[in-house]
């Protein structure tokens, strides 16, 4: 049996895992039913996102704006039995441009859930190219 460590590392693997493949699935049964999406900068996708149903729409706003191009490569990924952080670079191309910046996301868990995520992408000015 895993500890409880050892379930949050592989529950936030697999978030990233279907972030990256488009996986909309999967995304959601990671997540609470109360989830909180909190989205720094000053774009179409910023702000911060309740429930489930607003975080699978803020999701599916981040698909259609980054389009196809999106690529995530995971660094790392660290977890306990409340908290994990997961380090990974973002790579997209918009209007032509090529856009790129690493990016740290903190979750807390609920239930073996992930009930709350917050994003800090390392260059604000990328994030708002991608997405503004």
């Amino acid at each position: 049996m895993l500890s409880a460590e050892e379930e949050h590392l592989q529950l936030i693997k697999r978030l990233i895992t279907a972030i990256a493949t488009r996986d909309r699935e999967d995304f959601a049964a990671c997540l609470a039913p109360n989830v909180v999406l909190n989205v720094p900068g000053s774009t179409l996708i910023s702000g911060t996102f309740r429930g489930f149903q607003e975080v699978m729409e803020a999701l599916a706003r981040v698909a259609e704006m980054s389009g196809e191009s999106l690529r995530i490569r995971l660094h790392d990924a660290l977890a306990n039995d409340q908290h994990g952080i997961v380090m990974y670079d973002v790579s997209a191309q918009r209007d032509g441009r090529d856009i790129g910046y690493s990016h740290i996301d903190i979750y807390h868990f609920t239930d073996d859930r992930i009930s709350e995520i917050s994003g800090f992408p390392s260059d604000i000015q990328e994030f708002n190219r991608l997405y503004g």
